[in-house]
């Protein structure tokens, strides 16, 4: 379904319901890829489901855990300490199913984060893989 905020929409593997119903199991809401238009043309995955109101919107199963003292969110602003990031900096979260980008440079598929962690993919659905912050 095309949505205002979004510009197109990737559709995950459909099949037929017991019903006769065409569904597939990827949420349209599974992540955002923003883009720069201008040079240096940089990327930001946020990796969460948003509801129509454009929040982020997790599972009850997701997997969800405060931040260390000190630790910064991966998209925390560079000129922000961390006493002063808002309040939903201070945690992460990954997606129910996960969502995974492949790495060239190191050869391996890595986890994103709801804040742009990067993560080893998991191997259990409630806990976050080991976390990756120079990737």
């Amino acid at each position: 379904m095309i949505v205002p905020q979004n510009d197109f929409v990737v559709r995950g593997p459909l099949h037929l319901d017991a019903g006769g119903v065409l569904c597939g199991p990827v949420s349209r809401y599974a992540c955002r890829l923003a883009c720069e238009r201008a040079p240096p043309h940089r990327c930001r995955l946020a990796a969460a489901g948003f509801n129509n109101e454009r929040d982020v919107f997790l599972s009850e199963s997701a997997p969800k855990w405060q931040l260390a003292p000190g630790e910064r969110a991966a998209d925390a602003s560079d000129d922000a300490s961390p006493e002063n990031e808002p309040g939903d900096a201070q945690w992460d979260a990954l997606t129910t199913f996960g969502v995974r980008v492949w790495k060239p440079e190191v050869g391996a598929w890595r986890e994103v984060s709801v804040h742009g962690g990067v993560h080893e993919p998991r191997a259990r659905a409630d806990v976050a893989g080991r976390r990756y912050p120079d990737e």
